[in-house]
């Protein structure tokens, strides 16, 4: 079975590949590959024929299989089976006509926005979306024009004014 790849994959820190990747997320195509100047990701052009198996990331199909035309699609399991939604907000969700859903949960109750730079103690439910609790403040960081990394939650800039490197703190 293909999984689906990243958009991502060729950007800055990642390991060029070499010969054919899904870098363009379309599992359903072959020749991916990344180009070594740009860092960008150039599309395959040829289909997997219909029937080969793939994954569509819809949790509520089944019996995945790519069309022939470069799309992944799968039939949709009955309404009523349990999936996750991947929504923190949302609770009992179940597979409605082929798609996920929940049932929105309180405004205020706690989630957590996946946001490094906001105070997750916070963090809460606000009509169906994760809304990230207070920003985190970098300014009394000895950093000159600090700001928080979402990924790392630490406070990064640079050393001095004049200075072009950048370090976290």
């Amino acid at each position: 079975m293909l999984t689906e790849g990243s958009a991502t994959a060729c950007g800055a820190g990642s390991k060029l590949a070499t010969g054919n990747i899904d870098c363009d997320s379309n599992v359903c195509t072959v020749g991916d590959y990344c180009n070594s100047t740009t860092k960008a990701c150039v599309s395959g052009t040829r289909l997997l024929p219909a029937g080969s198996a793939c994954n569509d990331g819809n949790a509520c199909s089944a019996g995945d299989q790519c069309t022939g035309a470069g799309a992944c699609a799968g039939t949709p399991i009955p309404d009523g089976q349990v999936c996750d939604d991947r929504n923190g907000c949302t609770s009992m969700d179940q597979c409605v006509i082929g798609v996920c859903g929940g049932i929105t949960v309180p405004d205020t109750t706690p989630c957590d926005d996946g946001n490094r730079c906001t105070l997750d103690s916070l963090d809460s439910c606000q009509r169906g979306s994760c809304t990230g609790g207070p920003k985190k403040d970098c300014s009394l960081s000895t950093l000159f024009s600090p700001r928080c990394q979402p990924s790392t939650g630490m406070c990064c800039g640079k050393i001095s004014k004049k200075g072009s490197s950048v370090v976290c703190q």
